[in-house]
């Protein structure tokens, strides 16, 4: 019955740390080369010089078209202008599926041309980085917020 006993918890202990090592792996995964260094546990950035957050875990742009917000790996054309590299990346405590219901407070408090003190980039050792050039509107689960249209 000892037996029996070691080896269930042997085998709880086992799949315990299995799940634990999982999660640890994921959680930066998705980290673009053009994120800030001090990326740990972000879920999104918000991009305040083109008012466009960016969803982390699932890799994409949210950003306003007409009067809803689109969710996309790549940014349309009309914002090929700004360069994510050396551009303000918000880190925003936010956890829900929806940062642009806060829009109007983001975009009050954290206006364009706000600069984050002594912002880094993120260092990646391969070409995970997403690319702003024309893209098409991919998804239909982006929408307006309660706070706001857009622009």
């Amino acid at each position: 019955m000892k037996t029996l006993k070691f080896l269930f918890f042997g085998l709880f202990l086992f799949l315990s740390t299995s799940a634990n090592a999982q999660i640890g792996v994921n959680v930066n995964i998705n980290i673009p080369v053009w994120g800030p260094a001090d990326t740990h546990d972000a879920h999104f950035y918000y991009i305040p010089d083109i008012q466009v957050y960016y969803d982390v875990p699932n890799a994409v742009f949210i950003y306003p078209y007409k009067e809803r917000w689109i969710r996309c790996k790549r940014l349309p054309a009309h914002y090929s202008h700004f360069d994510l590299h050396s551009g303000c990346k918000v880190i925003l405590p936010y956890r829900g599926h929806s940062p642009y219901d806060y829009f109007h407070t983001h975009k009050s408090k954290y206006p364009k041309g706000y600069i984050v003190k002594g912002q880094k980039p993120y260092k990646s050792k391969g070409n995970n980085g997403h690319h702003y050039g024309e893209g098409k509107h991919e998804s239909k689960h982006g929408h307006h917020g309660k706070h706001g249209k857009g622009h």
